[in-house]
């Protein structure tokens, strides 16, 4: 493989332990964007790969590259893939937009029945429900049950929760990565994280509006333990992502450096700049010798 594809795989590297080691050393609010952000640019980078790879491979192929107007010497005439190899590559990609486009589908299917939320909405249902609705404003829907299973200062909790992950458009953060997992699923415990960062955001929120972090640990702990429901694929609900982990979060909260909180954030910029400017050459360079 030459120099030019080892780029990607680089910059997936590099995202990767970035998506893995930062989010474990600063607060939920910068390690869930420098989550996000570096599984984005794993994803961009291994299509920009498998398109490189596919791009070599087929242009071994004289008629092929032909037909689309090719150079034949690509990479300085050492493609650097076979055609099977090409092959392989393209399935890939085809493999990456159906996965994607089949959990944007399902997204879409699930939020039809909730497209008029506004504010908060009561429902009657069996079981206790409380999830966020994104939307322009969006809301909140919450069951009867839950709201007769707590108390004033609970429903509070809730309300303040869901009311952030509105506020903060969590659904995006969390859309992104899993739509960043349904294209390469060995990101799905990376998405799995999202998901856990922004509970801990909303509570983090939470207990800065209700004044206690108690409360707030409290409520979760609550709502964990009230039957199970399964809420909508769209929306975030309350008892997201770790519940223990959470709990203690809030209970016993670690001190951040804040040195630390700035390197984190310095670290992110560079990598996030660098393979940007790394994958724009490519491109470039692809674009250049390809016609």
């Amino acid at each position: 493989m030459s120099w030019q594809l080892a780029i990607p795989v680089l910059i997936v590297t590099l995202a990767v332990i970035a998506a893995w080691f930062v989010p474990r050393l600063v607060g939920p609010v910068l390690a869930l964007w420098v989550l996000v952000s570096s599984m984005v640019l794993a994803t961009l980078a291994s299509v920009v790969l498998l398109l490189q790879i596919a791009a070599a491979g087929l242009s071994e192929i004289p008629f092929i590259a032909d037909i689309l107007g090719w150079c034949r010497a690509i990479y300085g005439g050492q493609h650097g893939a076979t055609p099977l190899v090409g092959v392989i590559a393209v399935g890939a990609l085809a493999a990456m937009a159906w996965r994607t486009r089949s959990y944007t589908g399902e997204v879409r299917l699930s939020r039809e029945n909730f497209t008029d939320v506004e504010g908060i909405t009561i429902v009657d249902v069996e079981h206790p429900v409380a999830f966020a609705v994104p939307g322009n404003p969006g809301g909140v829907v919450i069951s009867r049950s839950m709201l007769e299973a707590l108390d004033k200062v609970e429903r509070r909790v809730v309300l303040a929760h869901e009311n952030a992950h509105l506020r903060y458009h969590h659904h995006a953060f969390v859309h992104t990565a899993n739509s960043c997992a349904a294209a390469i699923p060995v990101l799905a415990p990376f998405a799995r994280k999202a998901v856990f960062l922004t509970e801990r955001w909303a509570d983090e929120t939470a207990a800065e509006r209700v004044g206690s972090r108690s409360a707030v640990a409290a409520a979760i702990a609550k709502v964990a333990l009230l039957p199970t429901y399964q809420a909508p694929s769209f929306a975030q609900a309350l008892s997201g992502g770790d519940v223990i982990a959470r709990y203690e979060a809030l209970e016993s909260p670690k001190r951040i450096p804040r040195r630390m909180t700035i390197l984190a954030a310095i670290s992110m910029v560079v990598i996030a700049i660098s393979a940007t400017l790394l994958q724009f050459h490519q491109l470039a360079d692809f674009a250049v010798h390809s016609r």
